[in-house]
């Protein structure tokens, strides 16, 4: 099963209507716009499950995943998330 199939199950906090973004290391990035819970979600493209909930808001632009980077854009504006310093 291609793992986008997987991702049309698992249920985040309102509808998706953007499009998803696919880093190398398996993860999407989904941004919601409406719903009980609007914001950027990390779901782990293998199997389904939501890794994080990154950003609270309508999220209306897609994500983009440039090198250590996520961008994203809600409601609140344009936010960059980086990998934690270890």
């Amino acid at each position: 099963m291609h793992p986008a199939v997987r991702v049309s199950a698992t249920p985040l906090g309102g509808n998706v209507y953007g499009s998803l973004t696919l880093d190398a290391g398996g993860v999407l990035a989904a941004g919601v716009f409406a719903g009980s819970a609007p914001g950027v979600y990390l779901i782990d493209a293998s199997t389904g499950d939501v890794i994080e909930q990154l950003q609270a808001g309508p999220t209306f632009g897609q994500s983009v995943f440039a090198r250590d980077w996520l961008f994203t854009a809600n409601s609140n504006g344009v936010a960059a998330w980086g990998l934690p310093v270890s």
